[in-house]
């Protein structure tokens, strides 16, 4: 009986150290896990505030090293405890390891260049642990580098590479381009929503629209020898599409908010 009682012992050490009932698989899922690639963009991060918020069921957090390999870590409530499963073994670079906490709580702080969310009260040695952190500080205006053409055959544009905009009257003529720089402070809000919306991935959008006339977007972006295209229109309702629609109508309400645009003509004409 008592070498049963130390097999039970060392078994449930075991499972504990695996991370109980978790899956073990390392399957990653693109639309529910959070994705993070080495600090500077991330995927689906709202979900780990949904999972924050509900305190029930699991959510997983996949993080790439810079060689490319996924970490996975793992959180999830069992008997009313939140359980933390740290997962290397597909790191080839790194120790392999699978280990297992049961933590207090997960706690989230952002500030307009980062996004933390750290589990406290844990046990172990270390009683917080470094869930993820990203990483959106811009280090001066001029570095955030974009074109966005927008609206009815895309006439307007904000143009960061060149510092210009233009205006769509309408009327079959524009009002520009003009000279224009975002802010600071709009600069580091703007790239902040680019990190957040994931702007590196390779996302599935379409120009496709069953109306007419239809607005359409296409926005190009090269920011720290990264370069990537999106060209888009209203009707694209998919979670892709509605993303990088939210991502432009931002970028449009700041703009339209500074005296050089405001300085421009008004609209004269309508569509047609």
């Amino acid at each position: 009986m008592a070498v049963i009682a130390v097999l039970l012992i060392l078994l449930t050490g075991y499972l504990i150290q695996r991370g109980g009932d978790l899956p073990s698989d390392h399957e990653i899922n693109l639309e529910e896990d959070v994705i993070v690639n080495h600090g500077f963009n991330a995927k689906n991060v709202e979900r780990l505030d949904n999972f924050m918020m509900r305190k029930s069921g699991s959510q997983r957090v996949v993080q790439f090293t810079v060689e490319g390999d996924p970490i996975f870590e793992d959180l999830h409530y069992k008997r009313g405890k939140l359980v933390y499963t740290y997962d290397t073994t597909q790191d080839a670079f790194g120790v392999h390891k699978v280990a297992s906490y049961i933590c207090s709580a997960l706690e989230r702080e952002e500030t307009d260049t980062m996004l933390r969310y750290t589990l406290t009260g844990c046990d172990g040695e270390a009683p917080d642990q470094h869930l993820l952190q990203v990483d959106f500080e811009l280090k001066r205006p001029d570095s955030l580098g974009f074109v966005l053409k927008y609206g009815y055959g895309r006439r307007n544009e904000i143009n960061t590479l060149e510092g210009t905009l233009v205006k769509d009257l309408l009327d079959g003529t524009v009002a520009g381009p003009v000279p224009f720089q975002y802010g600071q402070d709009e600069a580091q809000q703007i790239y902040r929503r680019m990190v957040l919306a994931d702007y590196l991935a390779d996302k599935e959008v379409s120009e496709a629209c069953n109306i007419k006339p239809y607005a359409s977007y296409e926005l190009s972006v090269a920011i720290g020898g990264r370069d990537q295209h999106y060209l888009w229109s209203e009707c694209d309702n998919s979670r892709d599409g509605q993303e990088l629609t939210g991502l432009a109508e931002y970028i449009i309400g700041l703009a339209e908010e500074t005296d050089v645009y405001r300085s421009l003509p008004e609209i004269r004409g309508g569509v047609k």
